[in-house]
């Protein structure tokens, strides 16, 4: 094997083993409730609420290629996991933009990249400990 290949292999075992010693495993899980209001064109979030939203279970198809939704995304953070960190795992097999009450973007999120086959960013801190949330 090729010495810099090699070393990107290191690097990546090292930075894995670096994440599970700080915790960054799921261990438990809570169910959520989702909701889907489907465009074929972007809506804006003052109009976000005047679709009609259909329920949405895991695995469950929700559009076609370049067509857009409005999801609304529910659960319950179960009381033994106070002063835990918290994170959600959202795939919806495609790119999706998270937004706080008042309608300002917080978080991006994408399920896929043409630069590369394996990226995944599906996860989002909710509540940590660390940060006083």
């Amino acid at each position: 094997m090729r010495r810099e290949k090699t070393k990107l292999y290191e690097t990546r075992i090292a930075k894995f083993l670096e994440r599970l010693n700080k915790g960054a495993v799921f261990t438990d899980r809570t169910p959520l409730q989702a909701s889907f209001y489907k465009t074929a064109e972007p809506v804006a979030w003052s109009e976000r609420l005047q679709g009609d939203y259909q329920p949405v279970q895991k695995g469950d198809g929700w559009g076609s290629e370049w067509d857009c939704a409005w999801f609304h995304i529910t659960g319950q953070v179960p009381a033994e996991w106070k002063g835990m960190a918290v994170v959600a795992r959202l795939d919806f097999n495609g790119e999706l933009c998270l937004f706080d009450h008042n309608g300002c973007p917080t978080y991006g999120m994408s399920s896929g990249s043409i630069f590369h086959a394996n990226f995944e960013k599906n996860v989002v801190r909710l509540f940590d400990p660390c940060e006083g949330g």
